[in-house]
C-alpha cells in the first residue's frame, strides 16, 4: 500500500469527502487529489496538518503493515525520517540488550561449569584426631603409649598387671575433627587433667555441591543460546 492509498483509506474511515478534508487540513482539493494518487508527497507542514485534520497519530500510521513498501519514499518528509531514525536507534539498542544479556548468560555458564567439574573445590576436608585418656598432671602427654616404658626394671610382674589394669580403666577414647590440620598431635587441657590428641587421619566427605553448579551452568548456557536465536527472529528485520 501506498502512502496515498492510505490517506485515501484514512479519509473513507472518517467519512471525509475530498472537499472536507481538503478544507479540514487547508489544503486545495485538487492538491489532496495529487497526494491520494500518489503524484506528489506532502511537505512536513502539510503532513501535520493532514495528521490533525484525520486525527491519526505518526506512531500509527506508521505501525501499519502495508505502508512498510513505501516508508523508503515517505522518508522525504523530516517527521516520518526523523521517527524512523528514533524507531531503528531504539530498536538496536534492544538487540544490543539481547546480545549482551544472552552472552553474559553463557560466560557465567561456562563458569559455573568450569567450577563444578573440580570436584575438590567443595569436598570439605576433616582431620581426625583421637585421644585415649585423661593425661594427670605430673604423666608424660603419651602415657597411655609408654607408661610400660616407664615402669622400672625388674619390677614384679603383679606391678605390671596392676598398672596394665589401672591404665584400662582410665582409658576413655575421645575423637575429634578439625577443620584444619594441628599436627601429629596437640593437648588440650580438660576437666581433671587434659587430653593428648594425636593425628589420625585426613577425611573428604562428599562433595554435593559441583553437580547443582554444572547444573546451573547447562541451563544458563541454553538460556544464553535461545537468547542469540530469539534476538535474530526478533531484530531480523535489522540484518
Amino acid at each position: 500500500m501506498t502512502f496515498g492509498e492510505k490517506l485515501k483509506e484514512l479519509r473513507l474511515a472518517r467519512n471525509f469527502s475530498q472537499p472536507e478534508l481538503a478544507q479540514a487540513a487547508a489544503i486545495e482539493q485538487s492538491y489532496l487529489s495529487k497526494l491520494e494518487n500518489d503524484k506528489s508527497l506532502p511537505s512536513n507542514e502539510v503532513f501535520r496538518q493532514l495528521l490533525a485534520a484525520l486525527s491519526v497519530e505518526l506512531s500509527d500510521l506508521l505501525h501499519c503493515p502495508k505502508l512498510k513498501s513505501d516508508l523508503t519514499r515517505l522518508k522525504q518528509i523530516p517527521d516520518i525520517d526523523a521517527f524512523l531514525s528514533q524507531r531503528q536507534q531504539f530498536t538496536i539498542g534492544q538487540q544490543r540488550r539481547w546480545w549482551y544479556i544472552s552472552s553474559a548468560l553463557i560466560v557465567i555458564a561456562v563458569t559455573l561449569f568450569y567450577i563444578g567439574q573440580n570436584e575438590r573445590l567443595f569436598a570439605q576436608q576433616l582431620y581426625q584426631y583421637q585421644s585415649k585418656g585423661v593425661v594427670l598432671e605430673g604423666e608424660p602427654e603419651a602415657i597411655f603409649n609408654t607408661w610400660i616404658h616407664l615402669m622400672p626394671q625388674g619390677v614384679d610382674r603383679a606391678v605390671k598387671d596392676a598398672k596394665q589394669q589401672e591404665m584400662l580403666l582410665r582409658e576413655a577414647i575421645d575423637t575429634r575433627f578439625e577443620a584444619s590440620n594441628l599436627g601429629d598431635a596437640v593437648t588440650l587441657e580438660v576437666e581433671g587433667g587434659r587430653r593428648y590428641y594425636e593425628y589420625q587421619q585426613k577425611i573428604v566427605t562428599a562433595d554435593t555441591i559441583s553437580p547443582w553448579f554444572r547444573i546451573v551452568g547447562v541451563l544458563l548456557f541454553c538460556m544464553g543460546l535461545m537468547g542469540f536465536v530469539l534476538e535474530r527472529k526478533m531484530f531480523k528485520h535489522v540484518y
